[in-house]
């Protein structure tokens, strides 16, 4: 066992060495740098033919280069695999690495301060930030990209809308009863919705999902006239 822990040791530093001096190589073209000769230059850079004359793929060097950027937690890998006498592995490290980068985003959007609003408003347009309970990996989760609210935290906002307006938001088919809850408990009536085809089928746990619904709903007499 310490005879495999040895090797995976040395052939995860090979590899995070690797991608060090693959980041140090030049971006720019090798060939032909002179301005007046570059329209019949190849388009072949450096980087290109470091990959070629290694022989790794773009996703390796990818990889490798994740390895370098982050060697404090290939150290953290190596040093837990010996603790559980497990033998550490690239995938375990980049796994590692993508805990760490969602953990950080997380982070940052959490620190970032709410715009104020001030008076309020005849139109509203909202897009609230719903909250899923059934990603299935770490990576689909909703939080990676902005903090949510649960149903009871949404419903208890207070809308800086005046007595008579309108208000149109955005709602995915898996909350759209949510929404509607939503909508009534601001104190809204229910008028009519419009699809948003996103032209590129996304994921989805009933249907893969394709489009999202922006409900219109109105309070007071606003409209009344028009309808």
């Amino acid at each position: 066992m310490q005879e495999a822990q040895n090797i995976a040791e040395i052939v995860l530093d090979a590899e995070t060495k690797i991608g060090e001096l693959y980041k140090a190589i030049p971006s720019e073209s090798k060939y032909n740098a002179k301005k007046q000769e570059r329209s019949t230059a190849p388009s072949f850079t450096q980087k290109q033919q470091a990959k070629t004359d290694i022989g790794i793929s773009n996703d390796q060097a990818k990889r490798y280069v994740q390895l370098a950027e982050n060697k404090p937690i290939v150290e953290q890998a190596k040093a837990e695999a010996r603790e559980k006498g497990t033998i550490v592995t690239r995938e375990a490290v980049i796994e590692k690495v993508k805990d760490f980068k969602l953990e950080e985003k997380r982070e940052a959007i959490k620190t970032e301060p709410p715009k104020p609003l001030n008076g309020k408003y005849n139109v509203i347009y909202a897009d609230p930030p719903w909250q899923y309970d059934f990603a299935e990996a770490k990576n689909r989760e909703i939080e990676n990209h902005y903090p949510t609210m649960n149903l009871d935290d949404i419903k208890n906002l207070k809308i800086p809308c005046e007595e008579n307006a309108v208000i149109l938001m955005w709602v995915t088919a898996p909350k759209l009863e949510e929404a509607i809850q939503v909508l009534n408990g601001w104190g809204f009536t229910y008028k009519t919705c419009a699809v948003w085809d996103k032209e590129i089928i996304g994921m989805g746990y009933w249907f893969r999902g394709q489009h999202e619904l922006s409900i219109t709903k109105k309070k007071g007499i606003l409209l009344e006239a028009a309808q």
